[in-house]
């Protein structure tokens, strides 16, 4: 299908392309950047592009922006979840080296847990 219609053709090889540069460059910004002046030079959605290039370049910010913020939201999460089963796990007298191991936490965190 691919193959029959040039848009969806370049719309894939510019996915391809954003994910290539955003794992290539740690500035998203510098990498969605590379990855549109790279599709418009090899004649990729070129007009497309060249045309809408500020809103393409927005909207994948906001995308990325949202993808990072539940990144976040779920490792804060995972945190937390980790900080619950340390609290229940010492308070059934599992030492804390064993709850370290266990939940993922550090030695300091679990004895802040073991005194509270």
């Amino acid at each position: 299908m691919l193959k029959k219609c040039d848009e969806l053709s370049g719309y894939s090889i510019f996915v391809d392309k954003v994910r290539e540069y955003s794992e290539a460059i740690p500035d998203a910004k510098s990498a969605f950047k590379k990855a549109i002046d790279d599709c418009i030079e090899h004649d990729v959605l070129r007009d497309f592009l060249k045309s809408h290039l500020s809103e393409v370049l927005n909207m994948l910010l906001a995308e990325w922006k949202n993808v990072k913020w539940g990144e976040v939201q779920r490792e804060e999460g995972r945190e937390e979840k980790a900080r619950e089963d340390a609290k229940n796990l010492l308070a059934l007298g599992v030492s804390p080296e064993t709850v370290a191991k266990g939940v993922g936490l550090d030695m300091e965190t679990v004895k802040k847990l073991s005194a509270e």
